[in-house]
C-alpha cells in the first residue's frame, strides 16, 4: 500500500500519503467488518433475483458470508459525509435494502449486515436492520 501511495504519477504530498494510509488501516481494522476484507470475502459481486414481484439486479461492491451473517459494503465517494445514517441518501439506504433482499433469499437464515463504507473520511457507517426490510 505504501509504495502504491508513493508513486510520483499520484502526485501525493508525504501527509496527503499518510492520511490515505491512515484511514485506509482504520477501515481494514475495524473490528465490526473485519470479514469484509478477510480471505473469502469478495469484490464486485453481481446479483439478481425477484424482490416484491419484480426482478432486481445490481452489482455489490464488497460481500462477505460468515457462518452467521452475511455483510455488505457499498462504498461511495462524497466529499460531503453525513454525521449518522439518517443524513445519508434515500437512494443509497434503498440500494443496500435491494442487495439485502436479494442476498436474503440466497442465504435464508443468516443474519444480512450492511453499511455505507465512505472514502472521503475511511469510515464505514452501519444502516440499521430496520432500513434493510
Amino acid at each position: 500500500m505504501t509504495r502504491y501511495l508513493k508513486n510520483p504519477s499520484h502526485k501525493l504530498s508525504k501527509d496527503e500519503q499518510e492520511d490515505i494510509l491512515t484511514k485506509v488501516q482504520a477501515v481494514l481494522n475495524d473490528r465490526h467488518f473485519k470479514p469484509i476484507f478477510a480471505s473469502g470475502s469478495r469484490a464486485e459481486v453481481s446479483i439478481a433475483g425477484m424482490v416484491e414481484g419484480r426482478l432486481a439486479s445490481g452489482q455489490v461492491d464488497r460481500v462477505a458470508v460468515t457462518d452467521e451473517e452475511v455483510l455488505i459494503i457499498d462504498y461511495k465517494s462524497n466529499r460531503g459525509v453525513p454525521e449518522n445514517i439518517s443524513g445519508a441518501p434515500p437512494a443509497y439506504i434503498k440500494q443496500l435494502r435491494l442487495y439485502a433482499k436479494l442476498l436474503g433469499e440466497v442465504y435464508q437464515g443468516k443474519k444480512i449486515r450492511a453499511a455505507l463504507l465512505w472514502t472521503e473520511t475511511g469510515s464505514l457507517m452501519e444502516v440499521p436492520n430496520e432500513n434493510l426490510k
